[in-house]
């Protein structure tokens, strides 16, 4: 067992880095975007509108289809601020009616929350809301972070065949140590 293993492990470690005959060059592919195109698409460009406006780096590294989901996101967040803020509000307003020191004002709370619980009610919501502000900044950066991400991978080019194959190989013959048997990696881009 322990011969196979060691037989095994010599196969995978014995590479020759003279075996490579291929001209590295012409194993990769031409680009389909013009020279033109590729070197006026900056990074800089795309984060610089993104913060102008949200979505616009994605446009502009033609990803439209992320333009709904980042404004879905801040919109959902901000939103829920703006509901937790209201929230938070009707139940400041309960909290202050009931200890404005008039005995005849009476809030809609009045017998089925007691002072503390409308303060921990306040606070759920206050904290709630600060959430909300969180989530949409953060949803704003993630926008911006997008698109220098993207503009900085727009002249990466994935085409449909990509593949990777390890197979056993001789890698050649010295008069020194004789045949020299390895394994060959083979990426295809």
């Amino acid at each position: 067992m322990n011969t196979i293993v060691a037989a095994f492990l010599m196969l995978l470690f014995a590479f020759n880095g003279t075996a490579q005959t291929e001209d590295l060059e012409t194993q990769i592919k031409p680009s389909k975007k013009s020279k033109a195109e590729e070197q006026n698409h900056s990074p800089k460009k795309a984060m610089l509108l993104s913060t102008v406006l949200p979505g616009a780096g994605q446009v502009y590294n033609k990803k439209w289809w992320k333009v709904p989901i980042i404004y879905a996101g801040i919109g959902v967040s901000v939103y829920a601020a703006i509901w937790n803020k209201d929230q938070f509000d009707h139940y400041r307003n309960a909290w202050n009616i009931r200890n404005d020191g008039n005995e005849d004002t009476k809030d809609e709370y009045d017998g089925i929350y007691s002072d503390l619980q409308l303060i921990q009610i306040q606070n759920y919501y206050d904290k709630n809301r600060e959430i909300s502000i969180a989530f949409a900044v953060g949803f704003y950066a993630l926008n911006i972070l997008d698109a220098n991400v993207d503009a900085h991978l727009f002249e990466f080019d994935v085409s449909d065949d990509l593949s990777m194959k390890i197979e056993p190989t001789v890698m050649g013959f010295s008069r020194h140590t004789g045949t020299q048997v390895g394994m060959k990696l083979n990426l295809k881009f």
